[in-house]
């Protein structure tokens, strides 16, 4: 059974720096197949960490914001396993 890791970003640069790397090796450790990075428009540099820094995570760029829900959506959408696991950006580790 695989399982997907979905987080939702809006401006989340501090909080990528901060925390994805444990993400990352929790989840590798967890047996967790991916993870996907949706990116709701942001105006800061969240979308080139993700791509210089987190080649492993899979990014969903969207050119528009459309709010926490529809972020959501595409990244569900995106991902491949059997169940999905929603982490948000927001929580604290």
């Amino acid at each position: 059974m695989k399982l997907s890791l979905v987080i939702p970003y809006w401006n989340g640069a501090e909080k990528i720096k901060k925390h994805l790397r444990g993400v990352i090796e929790i989840a590798n450790k967890s047996g967790i197949s991916e993870i996907i990075a949706c990116d709701d428009a942001s105006t800061d540099e969240t979308v080139e960490i993700l791509k210089n820094e987190f080649p492993e995570v899979i990014l969903v760029e969207r050119k528009i914001n459309g709010g926490f829900s529809s972020n959501v959506n595409d990244g569900v959408e995106c991902a491949t396993g059997d169940l999905i696991l929603l982490l948000n950006s927001d929580a604290d580790l």
